[in-house]
């Protein structure tokens, strides 16, 4: 039978034609989900949506606290309810942070960051 002859041939072949250029990125993104955090001094850490374990929303304070394994992300700012939402289903790539001179340009229905507390978690 010629069966190991052909998957020979066909290994070879992949093996001539394989990208050996290490340098290139991939074409498409994964099916891993991050998010990234962009503090206003232009800081930025992303965290895997994997290691999200709670996420809690306080109204009155209009404050979401993300709880992930390795850090403790507070966001402070208004409308912050639809944003919650939005976590809650692992939505947002990129989660900004405004400076509060600039709330007059973003839009109405918009969640809106003004004060954003990144802090390693202890445990």
């Amino acid at each position: 039978m010629n069966q190991g002859f052909k998957f020979k041939l066909k290994v070879d072949e992949m093996k001539e034609n394989a990208p050996v250029n290490n340098d290139e990125n991939y074409q498409s993104g994964s099916n891993v989900r991050n998010v990234c955090f962009v503090q206003i001094d232009g800081k930025m850490l992303f965290l895997n949506y994997g290691y999200l374990v709670s996420c809690e929303y306080l109204p009155d304070d209009s404050i979401v606290v993300l709880n992930f394994t390795s850090h403790i992300i507070t966001l402070k700012g208004s409308k912050l309810e639809s944003l919650y939402q939005e976590f809650f289903n692992h939505i947002p790539k990129v989660v900004n942070c405004t400076e509060d001179r600039y709330t007059e340009l973003i839009e109405d229905n918009s969640s809106l960051i003004i004060e954003m507390k990144v802090e390693r978690n202890s445990t």
